[in-house]
């Protein structure tokens, strides 16, 4: 499967395998399957804007100073 905006897309699944990691050990703002949701829709709509939007997102979360469960 090609994507126009492969760097975006790399930013993404690394922001997202993170976000994943952190749902397994930490009180994440969100779990695994909205994750999922989110990802998955970004990907489909093949926007730019939109898949930047969710990578910054899941970035924010996975920078916050979470607290072990």
């Amino acid at each position: 499967v090609a994507f126009e905006h492969e760097a975006l897309v790399v930013l993404l699944l690394r922001a997202a395998v993170a976000a994943v990691l952190n749902d397994n050990y930490f009180n994440y703002p969100v779990g695994r399957p909205t994750i999922q949701d989110m990802v998955n829709n970004a990907l489909l709509s093949g926007d730019r804007d939109i898949i930047l939007a969710v990578a910054a997102q899941l970035d924010e979360w996975n920078n916050l100073g979470l607290v072990e469960e």
